[in-house]
Formats: C-alpha cells, structure tokens, sequence
C-alpha cells in the first residue's frame, strides 16, 4: 500500500515513481491510486501478471515521457 499525505514516506515514493515515469511534482497518494484502479479496471485480463509491472505499465500510460 502506498505512504499517504504529504510525509516523507510519500516523498520517497513519488521520487521513486519519478525515476522511473514522468510523473508531475503536485501528485498526491490518492491520484497515483486511482491511475492505477482505472488502468486495472481498463485491462481486467492483466490481472494475473506482477502488481509492480502493472503499476508501471499504468503510470506510463498516465505520466508518459516527452522526450
């Protein structure tokens, strides 16, 4: 489960997000929640794949690089 509020857990999880994905500074615990919900609601027969390259595959979808 993800830190909630504003405390540095939640930091350290958002920079983690940020290395990985382009992930806005103002994000908040809640918003990164329901990226992930709604992108597994989208795709339901992904469900049985790693919770982590799942996230990865919805913050990507949400937060894409611009190169």
């Amino acid at each position: 489960m993800m830190p909630e509020g504003k405390g540095e857990a939640r930091d350290m999880f958002v920079k983690n997000l940020k290395h990985y994905h382009c992930v806005p500074d103002n994000v908040t615990a809640g918003q990164i929640q329901r990226v992930f919900v709604k992108w597994a609601r989208e795709h339901p027969e992904k469900l049985r794949e790693p919770a982590a390259k799942l996230a990865q595959k919805a913050f990507a979808k949400a937060w894409p690089c611009k190169l």
